[in-house]
């Protein structure tokens, strides 16, 4: 419904608590209702981010139009997010989407957000020269994993697992939308009839690895938004889903990647080593925490 003209206008920003419709005034409205969650510079980024993917403007327009007004229309296009963020939703569900190796992804509510992390744990792969032909991405989420090895693997048969129908079918959708083909094969790896293509001579996994006795260490945006099915995991083994998905391929002749937790990516080394895994390593992440485990059979 439209509002109407003059006073309608002037009733919506007093509503909104927005002294005027100009570029500079969202900016203010910005870090003044994200204050309690964001510092300043924080606020301001995702404000222009928001420009950005409501507007199309760059970070160079929005410095020039600063003192422009907006209309109605871009107003509320620009305005409207600020609840949801106020609300602690993380960005990238507010605007729909996440950049992940030069892909564009949707994601939505109930679909892990990836991280940069996972997109050093892609680098990681690509830079060890396998070439394989066949790939399982395990709690494939967005499809982030899957369908960026299928892009630099185009050859390869690659398959996208996940316990939630919503995560595969934003996958397959996000597929659809690049026009990469994937497999998408809704399963449970904690079940024991599940089973892992004899082909396959890649695995990777980003699988739950955060201790629950952690979730209120996490931010609001990640504890109360994100799904827990695909964040959290039992205190008492931590590693419960690297050492099932290990157990599923270690009758296959392959490699296997994961992420992990920093302080649990060596016991997932030592689960490897174990099982009798070979060339079991362990690297850290940008930050210098261990993060990511490899091994072969």
């Amino acid at each position: 419904m439209g509002l109407p003209p003059e006073r309608g206008v002037r009733t919506y920003f007093c509503a909104v608590r927005i002294t005027d419709n100009r570029v500079v005034s969202v900016l203010a409205a910005y870090v003044q209702r994200l204050s309690s969650r964001y510092e300043r510079q924080e606020s301001l980024a995702m404000a222009r981010i928001v420009f950005e993917d409501r507007l199309g403007w760059d970070r160079a327009r929005l410095e020039l139009a600063r003192e422009e007004p907006l209309s109605e229309s871009e107003l509320l296009k620009v305005y409207l997010p600020i609840e949801r963020l106020e609300a602690g939703e993380p960005l990238q569900y507010v605007i729909g989407r996440v950049r992940f190796h030069g892909m564009d992804l949707a994601v939505a509510p109930g679909v892990l957000i990836p991280r940069p992390e996972t997109e050093e744990l892609v680098e990681h792969i690509l830079r060890s020269g396998i070439g394989p032909s066949c790939i399982v991405d395990i709690g494939t989420g967005s499809g982030a994993i899957a369908l960026t090895l299928k892009k630099k693997f185009p050859h390869a048969r690659v398959i996208g697992i996940d316990v939630s129908v919503d995560a595969l079918e934003q996958a397959r959708s996000n597929g659809e939308a690049l026009g990469i083909n994937v497999e998408w094969l809704h399963a449970d790896v904690m079940d024991a009839s599940f089973e892992l293509p004899e082909e396959c001579d890649l695995v990777v996994s980003n699988p739950p690895y955060i201790p629950s006795s952690e979730r209120g260490t996490l931010e609001v945006h990640v504890r109360d938004h994100e799904p827990a099915v695909a964040l959290f995991v039992d205190d008492g083994d931590p590693v419960q889903f690297h050492r099932a998905i290990a157990a599923k391929a270690n009758s296959r002749r392959c490699t296997i990647w994961f992420e992990g937790h920093r302080d649990h990516a060596v016991t997932v080394a030592d689960v490897l080593t174990d099982m009798g895994w070979a060339g079991v390593q362990v690297w850290q992440d940008i930050s210098g925490a261990d993060r990511f485990i490899t091994a072969t059979r």
